[in-house]
């Protein structure tokens, strides 16, 4: 993962991913507070650790640190958080959990292109180069990360994350932009299922894949106004008619403006934060709003889960 290099008085969500990341290893120092603000204590925090590793121990948490650090940002992706108390904590574990995924397993749009073997980023599309048997199948970019968020949403296909067919590389090097059902023909859309683990993660108690969103049994309930729209909150994008519906999470919403976190999302088809524009302040007759994306204006729905029932 191409990880930021981090010093005193740096701040945002890759300090937050640090802080908690510190506070799985040994230490002499009281726990962090998780706040995303790298102040004294986390300065503290990060001298200790790098005198425990034998590293420069200068504070600045730059390629060598990080990589001593590898173990516990691992350690810290596959934790399942104890069910939140209320809605709100609820709200705020979801997007933390989110962001955090964004920032340890996404590949920014703006980083060097896959794939790269030392890291477990995602690009889902990309394979690492060598072949591992006679047909030419690859290990996956991020194959093991990807797994992880397949398996926590006990979607059965974890398995197949780990490689990718040599068929399929050539198949996204000719079509970047394919069909849905062309691409779940090779791995299914996981736009969803990474919102299904961010809410597992988080401890919301929702049933396995796939998401429970119709009948008696659902999980979610409709959002009927812009006004209603939280952080942690579903979209459905152009869900109707066999339309792309894709998924993502609210992370902000200030207005009619949205900073989500979208997965299967970019040019890698990895984790990613976007911003979107709500176009329309009324429903449709289908119960939808129209949302400004990448590909133009398309009819949204969003839906949050059913608190009573996710938190019991």
């Amino acid at each position: 993962m191409i990880r930021p290099l981090l010093r005193f008085g740096s701040r945002g969500e890759a300090v937050n991913t640090l802080q908690l990341a510190l506070n799985q290893g040994a230490s002499t120092l009281p726990k962090l507070t998780t706040d995303g603000i790298f102040g004294p204590k986390t300065h503290g925090r990060v001298l200790e650790f790098q005198r425990q590793n034998k590293l420069q121990v200068d504070g600045v948490v730059g390629d060598q640190t990080h990589g001593s650090l590898e173990s516990l940002y691992k350690l810290i992706e596959t934790l399942i958080l104890p069910t939140p108390p209320g809605e709100q904590a609820a709200r705020d574990s979801i997007v933390r959990v989110a962001r955090l995924a964004a920032v340890m397993m996404g590949w920014p749009e703006a980083a060097p292109p896959p794939p790269n073997p030392t890291r477990q980023n995602i690009a889902s599309r990309v394979g690492l180069g060598t072949a591992v048997n006679a047909k030419g199948d690859q290990l996956r970019q991020g194959g093991l990360a990807l797994a992880t968020i397949y398996a926590t949403a006990r979607h059965p296909f974890a398995s197949k994350c780990l490689h990718i067919p040599a068929e399929h590389i050539q198949f996204f090097k000719n079509n970047p932009n394919p069909p849905a059902s062309e691409k779940n023909k090779r791995l299914p859309d996981w736009c969803g299922i990474f919102c299904l683990y961010v809410y597992r993660t988080s401890g919301l108690r929702l049933s396995d894949w796939p998401l429970k969103l119709l009948g008696p049994s659902r999980e979610f309930q409709h959002v009927p106004k812009v006004a209603q729209v939280k952080p942690g909150d579903l979209a459905l994008v152009s869900p109707f008619d066999g339309g792309r519906n894709h998924h993502f999470l609210v992370g902000d919403i200030q207005g009619s403006k949205i900073r989500s976190i979208d997965g299967n999302a970019g040019r890698y088809s990895s984790i990613i934060e976007r911003d979107y524009t709500i176009v329309t302040q009324t429903l449709d007759n289908r119960g939808a709003f129209r949302l400004s994306t990448q590909l133009g204006v398309e009819p949204v729905m969003f839906v949050s889960p059913i608190w009573t029932k996710v938190l019991a």
